[in-house]
């Protein structure tokens, strides 16, 4: 058996319901992501805590079920999801505890403190004709790169400063930099920005959209814990159709209203209970549609 409580089954959060989202935020992840010059509560969601209690679910119910046949013992098994998503934060902590550094929200800039590094505009960013992409990022721009970037720019005055020829002088300057950067990226194309820094040597590559050309053709169908019509993941497939792929997958996830069509699948179906079985764990209260009134 495995339970998965968001907080433990102890503790002052024990009943508190969560999403991934949620955890997100408990855990402290949705301060340490984001812009630097932004409120944390303008960060997308996301919902890490989710799959990754998900995936560590799975892998422990096999490791319970190959100990089980290897010596007959069964397991009762508790992952607190908060606990198994705060790995995702080590590097927070151990930065924290080694080096007395807090985390701060860096944006689309570098975690390993190159400079410049972040995701500029160009020309067609937005545009509904090109469909395709976003910007131009750059990533991790050392010396000799710097070098290459500013002879692919025309060698401007403003990057003749000496101090930015280390990585120190341009991190203490990148805001100003990535300020010329946008004026001079937006006068491009992306594809053609990104090929002319390529070649140049500097590392740099469009950023593309959801909508891209490429990505249209086919859409995979994903399940929604919702009543709501959900926004699917898009992926191409060459000619096969994306619900003869996923079969029964493409259904929708259940929801929490609709918990009943499982229930009565799981208990009657696959457990062989009778109506009248499965009709008493209902009044026990062992099996219900709702969350109870005493959850916040």
């Amino acid at each position: 058996m495995m339970r998965i409580p968001a907080y433990g089954s102890s503790g002052p959060y024990k009943q508190a319901r969560a999403l991934g989202v949620h955890l997100e935020s408990v855990l402290g992840h949705t301060l340490i992501r984001g812009y630097a010059d932004a409120d944390p509560s303008e960060n997308s969601a996301i919902y890490s805590g989710d799959y990754l209690a998900g995936a560590q679910t799975a892998l422990a119910v096999m490791m319970a079920v190959w100990h089980r046949d290897k010596t007959g013992d069964g397991q009762l098994i508790e992952m607190g999801q908060a606990e198994n998503a705060s790995a995702m934060l080590a590097h927070a902590f151990m930065d924290y505890a080694l080096n007395g550094r807090l985390a701060e929200r860096l944006g689309n800039r570098s975690v390993y403190g190159f400079a410049p590094t972040g995701v500029y505009p160009t020309q067609n960013v937005g545009t509904v004709d090109d469909q395709a992409t976003a910007g131009s990022r750059s990533e991790s721009i050392r010396d000799d790169e710097w070098r290459a970037l500013k002879q692919a720019m025309g060698e401007p005055a403003w990057a003749a400063d000496a101090s930015l020829d280390t990585n120190a002088g341009r991190l203490a300057a990148h805001d100003a930099i990535d300020a010329k950067l946008a004026e001079w990226t937006s006068t491009f194309d992306d594809y053609a920005l990104f090929h002319k820094l390529q070649s140049a040597g500097v590392s740099a590559a469009p950023v593309w959209k959801d909508r891209a050309p490429s990505m249209t053709r086919r859409w995979w169908r994903v399940g929604c814990i919702s009543l709501r019509r959900c926004t699917a993941a898009s992926a191409r497939t060459a000619s096969t159709p994306v619900h003869a792929l996923l079969g029964h997958a493409a259904n929708r996830a259940p929801a929490a209203g609709r918990a009943r069509e499982h229930n009565e699948y799981v208990y009657k179906e696959i457990l062989g209970f009778t109506d009248a079985e499965y009709q008493q764990l209902v009044d026990q209260g062992d099996i219900g549609m709702d969350f109870d009134a005493s959850i916040p």
